[in-house]
């Protein structure tokens, strides 16, 4: 999801929940709290845009009990690849490569071709262990011949040589960034 649009669009903002009820707000303005309709689980808004945030909020019996909001990104300034939790145990483990701004989002308008050199620069970014590892392919079924983004992210799969050795247990959060051309 995003929140970026030429200035001025009117847009419907849809809330879907299975809450009681919703409230949007644009820049922490309420926008109004609303009924959700039961056959839907659903509500709208005609909303003028403006950069910033978009937030909603969920009620059930009067109580808050969920948020969600979207910022608007500004422009893409790096790419992030982050190792994702592998469901299985094994030796194949995965990678997100996202496009962000300055600011960490990701840049969700973000779609095309990421160059395969700006590719092993980021992976060589990595340790020396994941700098021997076999890609398998990522998620558009390519290996390093152009790699397509959408939404701003792709999905990486690595083999490693042993897949113990790609958190180290000093840097649990292991994250690398490179600027994007």
């Amino acid at each position: 999801m995003k929140w970026n649009w030429p200035a001025g669009a009117r847009l419907t903002v849809r809330a879907l929940a299975n809450c009681d009820q919703v409230e949007l707000f644009l820049n922490h303005r309420s926008l109004g709290r609303r009924a959700v309709l039961r056959d839907v689980y659903s509500t709208d808004w005609e909303v003028t845009y403006e950069p910033g945030v978009l937030s909603v909020i969920g009620y059930r019996g009067g109580k808050q009990v969920a948020v969600q909001e979207l910022r608007t990104t500004g422009v893409p300034a790096r790419l992030q690849i982050t190792p994702l939790e592998t469901p299985l145990a094994g030796d194949v483990s995965l990678f997100e490569i996202t496009i962000v701004d300055a600011a960490g989002l990701v840049v969700r308008q973000s779609h095309g071709i990421l160059a395969t050199p700006t590719v092993k620069t980021l992976f060589a970014a990595q340790t020396s262990i994941m700098r021997r590892a076999a890609v398998l392919g990522f998620d558009n079924g390519f290996v390093f011949a152009g790699l397509v983004l959408f939404g701003g992210i792709l999905l990486c799969l690595l083999l490693q040589p042993s897949a113990h050795h790609l958190r180290p247990a000093n840097k649990p959060d292991l994250m690398h960034t490179v600027p994007v051309d």
